[in-house]
């Protein structure tokens, strides 16, 4: 799923993947012309998403489009292992102790 957050003003717009930790930006291109491109903060962005586009509307078709496609990344993955292995140690070493009444 991915959330967008738009800013109109600055004609931006925010795309927070679930299957990537890095969020994408949709800004306006740097080249005085009218199109739109989609920006990462780290690193490249991926080869199906470089490119142009004429609107927020279609980058952000292609954005989704894209989320659809991939799989989850190596860092996510990694990072719910670590956490499910953390809930597991707690509730490992967490259990109640059965103590019988009446003693």
């Amino acid at each position: 799923m991915v959330d967008f957050e738009e800013d109109t003003v600055n004609q931006t717009c925010v795309c927070k993947l679930s299957k990537l930790k890095e969020q994408l930006v949709i800004r306006k291109a740097r080249d005085g012309f009218i199109f739109f491109e989609v920006t990462s903060a780290k690193g490249k962005v991926a080869y199906e998403l470089s490119g142009r586009y004429s609107s927020i509307i279609t980058a952000k078709k292609a954005v989704q489009a894209y989320e659809n496609n991939i799989a989850v990344s190596p860092t996510l993955k990694r990072e719910q292992f670590a956490q499910d292995r953390i809930k597991r140690k707690e509730k490992k070493n967490n259990v109640p102790v059965f103590e019988p009444e009446g003693n």
